[in-house]
């Protein structure tokens, strides 16, 4: 059993599971929390998979019920990347060491190691909010549809346009007319 040998009762360990998804809420890495409360990722991803046994009271295996330890989990990564945005901006806004007076000269200067370092912070969690929630955090990406032909598509995509809604003015914008196209900029927004 090795290093989960101090989970003897299914409550401590309940208790440990709350405290590292608490702790996942407040921005900690799954690894930092793991560490913390002394559970490792093979115990903690059976807990999550509802595959974790232990002996009850009469020494008889019996399965750990978790079941909304994976909901709990998932949600807690959502309000991670919500904290470690937060962090970003505080990360940004820090500056009481980004100088230093030079003891020689007595002259204010920029410690770059201090703001590299910074930058260095608010990047990794720029590339993790983007990877683990783009939908939210992710850079917008403008999509341009056209034909094999090189003709753009002129007009919004909504289910309206595609159902041809009576009254909506979108599909003479979709077939590209010329008086659309002399007024159409081609720049986002001028649609």
């Amino acid at each position: 059993m090795g290093k989960n040998n101090k989970w003897i009762n299914k409550e401590d360990l309940l208790e440990a599971l709350d405290n590292i998804i608490l702790d996942i809420e407040l921005g900690s890495s799954l690894k930092k929390a793991l560490d913390k409360h002394g559970v490792n990722s093979k115990l903690f991803y059976e807990c999550r998979a509802n595959k974790h046994t232990y002996k009850n009271d009469d020494g008889e295996e019996v399965q750990l019920e978790t079941p909304d330890i994976e909901k709990r989990y998932a949600l807690a990564c959502v309000l991670r990347a919500d904290a470690l945005f937060e962090e970003m901006l505080d990360i940004a806004d820090q500056g009481e060491n980004d100088s230093y007076i030079d003891k020689k000269t007595g002259k204010k200067k920029t410690d770059w190691d201090v703001l590299g370092r910074s930058r260095l912070r608010v990047d990794v969690r720029k590339w993790m909010l983007a990877k683990t929630r783009p939908e939210r955090y992710g850079e917008a990406q403008l999509l341009k549809i056209g034909d094999h032909e090189g003709n753009q598509f002129k007009g919004s995509i909504f289910p309206m346009d595609i159902l041809n809604v009576p009254g909506n003015d979108s599909t003479a914008k979709a077939k590209g007319s010329k008086e659309e196209d002399e007024s159409n900029s081609g720049e986002p927004g001028s649609w």
